[in-house]
């Protein structure tokens, strides 16, 4: 297997272009101390099977990348010490499941280049120690869901290239301000400077780096 000549306590794993590759292989169920998994431009890879995730104890750091045919399945629920989650340019990923509410551990989400993405669902306010939320070119993602006000902890919330959501989260006007207003940093591609309902800093849109005010 692709794994044969492995160690036990590798920490970082990454997949590169495995164009052949539809599933992690099996042999991950004995990387009980990995932290870190990367699967980066591996076409058509569509799943994290249950039989792997429920071993990976210790992983708290997810990058998927470029796999076309993948979908976010119930495989997720196993996840529960993973703090930080970024997925990019998978096609196929139209929403999220449900077993996002069991990864209870999670601190940032990053969603970029999902070109056929339209909801996240309610259970997302699970996630209660949830800090960052970052959404990236998501053209069909057209609301936030009502739950993302229960985040207590949500301090940063960018939002680029996802023409409907902007709108509805325009500062004040917009139909999704409510539920977003009291997120401590704001960051709306068209809307330029912009402060929560609580905020003590902002985000300059244009030159990218978070400043604070004291």
């Amino acid at each position: 297997g692709i794994l044969r000549n492995i160690a036990s306590p590798l920490n970082t794993l990454g997949f590169h272009r495995h164009s052949k590759l539809k599933m992690l292989p099996t042999e991950m169920i004995h990387l009980h101390a990995l932290q870190q998994l990367y699967i980066n431009d591996c076409k058509n890879i569509e799943e994290l099977p249950h039989e792997v995730t429920q071993r990976l104890h210790s992983l708290k750091e997810l990058d998927i990348v470029g796999s076309d045919k993948f979908k976010l399945s119930s495989g997720f629920q196993y996840l529960t010490c993973l703090e930080t989650l970024a997925i990019g340019s998978c096609s196929d990923v139209e929403g999220f499941h449900e077993a996002l509410q069991h990864m209870s551990t999670l601190k940032s989400l990053t969603l970029s280049d999902l070109q056929n993405l339209e909801y996240l669902p309610e259970c997302i306010g699970n996630l209660t120690l949830l800090h960052e939320i970052n959404i990236y070119q998501c053209p069909k993602l057209s609301c936030l869901p009502k739950s993302i006000q229960h985040i207590s902890g949500l301090e940063i919330l960018s939002i680029h290239g996802c023409p409907e959501l902007e709108k509805r989260c325009q500062k004040e006007i917009g139909e999704d301000w409510s539920i977003i207003a009291r997120v401590k940093y704001i960051d709306i591609q068209n809307d330029g400077l912009i402060h929560g309902g609580h905020g003590g800093g902002y985000f300059e849109a244009d030159a990218g780096f978070l400043w604070t005010s004291l």
